[in-house]
């Protein structure tokens, strides 16, 4: 009998079925389940998932067997659970905030179903900033001075706050301790701005919401891909698939921080590959099952570990482009008697995610259906084809190239973004 797996991507499952969808965060989401699909279809397997209503035009573009779309009126946690109950086995790409990646794997193990992404434990772990920075301590590895920073009558302590800042100093970054990527970062190098940021203390911090401030690291932003054949805690097996820069956009506390994605893989991959391999070997981490992915900065030549990611993170969109073998072959592997296949990376990959504003004569109907034909024929790299999901005419995409050299790449980036301005699409930002 044929297994069936329900792959399930939170923001364009039908998530935000309520509510406006970001389209940036969606064009990241649908770009890893597209793949992901893809690689588990190629194994032979049986898939389902759900989709968002607004993107129904996109599911010709999902290699999968069935697709129940999500409607506004629909209760999501019900049609979740019913493919979850339809399914041999389940994985769920989910952001951490609010407990959502948490519940939604915790309703997959209350079903008795095999869970493939990240267990309950690593997801717990992984979900706080500092119980992450606690866990790096306990396994002795180099990581900033982080700060819990309590509550008081529903919003951050900010007498603690100053106290914190007063020891640790500047610069430094205060975060969501549930955030996910870039989101509500605020790095802040002088007193001035500190200043700045708490004379709108209520409108960037989020009422009962957790944050943390800790030492900003200088240095090169980059992040590893790993699985971790997890068949037991004492047999834990971590893979180190890539290592992967990160395009972060840190700005002052004025404007929005924002993670566009990267290339794969770092260019000096080598010089210090071994180094973290060891690291990796020496601690395993058997709380982390399946995907993750671990932030660190390149600080000279120390490696400062940063976060974890208890989930597929946005550059498997790139990397398995050029890997050598299907990464979810690895994650069938079902014990360790089976033999590990050796894998190699083939070239390199940009993955990003780029934003436009259409100029256009066409009306939004008939632009899908232009975009639908040039992304198959001319752009094959943009894994998430231009999508607006407003009215202002601004579109996001997300590209994932597959070339010889960083350079062939960023020569075939800069192609489809003239491509995309000849038919109408002026670059806002994403890509320089």
């Amino acid at each position: 009998m044929i297994q069936k797996i329900f792959v399930f991507e939170f923001i364009s499952g039908g998530g935000f079925n309520t509510t406006s969808i970001p389209s940036s965060l969606f064009c990241e989401g649908f770009a890893m389940l597209r793949s992901i699909v893809d690689d588990f279809k190629k194994l032979g397997y049986h898939l389902i998932t759900l989709l968002d209503y607004r993107i129904e035009h996109l599911s010709s573009l999902l290699n999968v067997n069935l697709i129940e779309i999500v409607r506004p009126s629909d209760n999501f946690i019900e049609l979740y659970k019913s493919l979850v109950k339809k399914s041999n086995y389940c994985f769920v790409i989910a952001p951490e905030f609010s407990n959502i990646l948490l519940n939604l794997s915790q309703i997959v193990k209350e079903n008795d179903r095999k869970l493939l992404s990240v267990d309950l434990t690593g997801i717990t772990i992984a979900s706080s900033k500092y119980k992450t920075y606690k866990y790096f301590l306990e396994n002795k590895l180099k990581t900033p001075p982080t700060y819990l920073i309590p509550l008081k009558e529903e919003y951050p302590d900010l007498q603690f706050l100053k106290r914190k800042v007063m020891d640790l100093g500047f610069p430094l970054i205060i975060k969501p301790d549930d955030g996910v990527g870039a989101e509500s970062i605020h790095l802040l190098k002088s007193q001035k701005e500190l200043k700045s940021l708490l004379i709108r203390f209520k409108e960037k911090f989020e009422r009962l919401r957790k944050y943390v401030v800790q030492t900003y690291i200088e240095g090169i932003p980059l992040s590893l891909s790993l699985l971790n054949l997890n068949w037991s805690k004492t047999r834990a097996n971590p893979i180190l698939l890539s290592i992967n820069t990160q395009e972060l956009l840190l700005e002052d506390n004025k404007k929005d921080s924002e993670y566009f994605g990267g290339y794969t893989p770092y260019l000096d991959y080598k010089g210090i590959q071994k180094k973290i391999a060891r690291i990796i070997q020496t601690v395993k981490f058997p709380e982390f099952s399946s995907f993750f992915g671990i932030d660190f900065v390149l600080n000279k030549d120390q490696i400062v570990f940063i976060e974890i990611n208890p989930r597929l993170t946005t550059p498997y969109v790139g990397l398995r482009r050029i890997l050598s073998y299907n990464p979810m072959k690895f994650l069938m592997i079902k014990d360790h008697s089976e033999k590990i296949e050796r894998f190699h990376i083939n070239g390199n990959s940009i993955f990003r995610r780029i934003e436009f504003q259409y100029a256009g004569s066409y009306d939004k109907k008939d632009l899908n259906q232009k975009i639908f034909s040039f992304c198959e024929d001319k752009i094959p790299e943009c894994i998430t084809p231009p999508i607006n999901f407003d009215e202002n005419k601004e579109y996001s995409c997300f590209i994932a190239t597959k070339e010889t050299s960083l350079k062939k790449s960023k020569e075939r980036i800069e192609f489809i973004i003239s491509f995309l301005e000849e038919n109408g699409f002026n670059k806002l930002k994403g890509y320089e």
